[in-house]
Formats: C-alpha cells, structure tokens, sequence
C-alpha cells in the first residue's frame, strides 16, 4: 500500500490535485448554467448577474485552464522539476486576476464575490445574494483541497519541500489544516447569523429561524474537524473515536435532511399533510427535470457522499481511506455532489420566484 501511495503522489503531486479539482469545478459549473439555461432557467437573473450568463466562455476557461494543465503534467511526468508544478499553481491562481484571459466579467465578478464572502458577508438580494450562498455553499466541499493547499504552503514555508508526497496535517503545530477546513463552514455560519440578526432588526422576534437552525447545521462541522485534527497517537481510546464517529453522524445527518428539505424543497421528510398523491412520493408538484426518477436518484448519491466518511469503519477498506489516492476520490465525489446539488438548489430557487412573482 505504501508502495502504491508513494507512485501516487509522484504522478500526481498535491499541487497538481488542487488544480485538478479547481480546473474540474470550472467545468461542472459551465455544465450546470448549460443545463439550466436549456430548461429555461435563467440562473444569471437568480445571481443578479449584469450579462448575458454565457456558458460558452465558462467551457473556454475551462478549456484555457486545462491545456496547459495536461502540459505542465506531461512535462512533469518527463522531467520530474518540482518547479513545473509550483509554475501552473501561479498561472492558476493568476488566472482569475489577469485582465486578458478568457471570461473576464464572470471572473472579475467571481474575485470580488470571493472577497465579500471570505468575512462572512453577503451582497443584498437584488445585487446578487443569492449567488454569494452559492459560491459559499460550494466552498464548504472544498474544504478538504483548501486544508491540503494550506498544509503544502505550511510545509514550503517552514521545511521548503514544495512537491514532496503525503502531505503533513500537524505542519503548523497543527492548527493549518484544522483551520482551511473550517473556514468555509465559518463563512456559511456568519452568514446565516448576519441574516438572522438583519431579518430581528426589521421584524423582532424570537432566536429561532430557519436561519440559526442553518447556522447550526454548519456549527455541527466544527466537531469532527477538531476531534480529527487530533494527533492518532493520543486519541487511541475508544470513546474518543466513538464521539467522532457521533459528531460525523450529526453532521451528515442534518446536513442530509437540510439538503432535501431546504435547499431543493422536497417532501421526503414532510407529514403526511404536506405531501400529496398528485405528485411522486417525496418530491414536490412542480418538477423541471424529467423523468422522476433523476430526483431519487439524486436523494440516494447525497446521503451516501454525504456519509462517505464513513468508508474508514470498515476494516477492510481502512488502507484504501487511508491513501491519498482514496482521499483524492472521495474529494472528487464530493465535488460531483455539490455539482449535481446546484442544479436542485437553483432549480428550486427559480420555483420560489415563480411562485412570489405577482400577476399582472
């Protein structure tokens, strides 16, 4: 196994994988404005974006990343110079700042958004709040890329090995990795707390909303980021790993149930009352993408990503979780969830407008 991981790591260093994983949500996105746009969902109205929502200039980024993705790898692969690597890192992340590259206003407006939401604020509803939860919400399933990223920039500070295999979660005495994981939760639960004390301003009530009970949702994420940021030799007790694995359950649980009943409005968790015969078990009444069944299907692979954590208590499959190549694949699917997750949360956002536009 070690074997195996060593190979993995030198094919494909840590640089390499966060470029993989940034360059591939790049695509996705391009997919999901292409899909929507071809069931009439407006998604650039939804975002408040000023243009024309153009999913071809999204694919030609996507395009203007990859190229030289796959060359810098190949040259990688020939050469073996850990500056090849380092060198796309920056093309990368200069990418999204330089004026002449592809898609200009979509990244111009992507930074600023970024910017605004890395505090924990948000734009108003009509200049585009609804994008800011969005890019919000798809940062927390970056969460483990952003803690490798900033253990690899951890690990160039303080040894100097820029390229170098698995990486070293205790870098930083222990309080990087920990940290990038929980920043984007971070950002979800200052926003709903803002949101919360803006909506008590204008109308006093009580401290329960749907909005501390989101905030809530992502407060159940800081557990298992500190209980498994604790060093394996200390925390050999049984309780200890029995009150992460209770920590990981309540998290995946309510962020599950969330998934279904707030962000895309189904009725699978709904009384009987809420539910009706006219429409299929669970869903809703008004369903964009046909057949029925993409919802169901979309149910099942969201439970079983969001409790994907849960491959490390099988015994068997314990090396696999343990590899960086299985780390790499549950990052993937991770990133394939939130991609199939927005079209449901924008489809359902789109159904809400509907519903509130009033007649002329």
């Amino acid at each position: 196994m070690a074997g195996a991981e060593n190979e993995f790591n030198e094919h494909l260093p840590q640089p390499f994988r966060f470029a993989v994983l940034v360059t591939l949500g790049i695509w996705l996105w391009s997919r999901n404005v292409q899909v929507l746009h071809r069931h009439s969902i407006d998604t650039a109205q939804l975002i408040r974006y000023p243009h024309r929502l153009d999913h071809h200039s999204s694919f030609h980024l996507a395009l203007f990343l990859t190229a030289p993705l796959a060359v810098s790898w190949l040259a990688y692969q020939w050469t073996s110079w850990t500056i090849v690597p380092i060198l796309y890192l920056v093309f990368l992340l200069a990418t999204f700042v330089w004026p002449s590259t592809p898609s200009h206003s979509g990244r111009n407006r992507f930074v600023k958004t970024l910017v605004r939401i890395s505090y924990g604020g948000f734009a108003f509803t009509e200049d585009g709040k609804f994008g800011d939860l969005l890019l919000s919400d798809a940062l927390t399933s970056y969460a483990k890329p952003l803690g490798d990223f900033g253990v690899m920039i951890c690990t160039a500070i303080t040894r100097g090995e820029y390229v170098s295999g698995k990486p070293d979660k205790f870098c930083g005495r222990g309080f990087v990795m920990p940290l990038c994981l929980a920043w984007p939760f971070v950002i979800r639960f200052s926003q709903c707390l803002r949101e919360h004390s803006r909506l008590r301003k204008e109308q006093p009530g009580g401290w329960i909303s749907s909005h501390t009970l989101n905030a809530a949702k992502y407060a159940t994420a800081f557990p298992p980021i500190i209980l498994s940021s604790v060093d394996p030799k200390e925390a050999l007790h049984d309780w200890f790993f029995t009150l992460w694995i209770i920590a990981s359950i309540v998290n995946a649980s309510y962020s599950f149930y969330w998934d279904i009943a707030r962000d895309w409005d189904l009725t699978l968790f709904a009384g009987e009352q809420a539910r009706s015969s006219q429409y299929p078990f669970g869903l809703r009444d008004t369903l964009v993408f046909q057949p029925a069944t993409k919802y169901y299907i979309a149910i099942v692979v969201d439970v079983t990503l969001r409790f994907a954590w849960s491959i490390k208590l099988y015994p068997a499959l314990q090396p696999f979780a343990g590899m960086q190549l299985g780390i790499f694949c549950l990052e993937l699917c991770e990133i394939l969830r939130r991609w199939m997750w927005i079209f449901l949360r924008v489809e359902a956002e789109h159904l809400r407008g509907r519903k509130t536009e009033i007649p002329l």
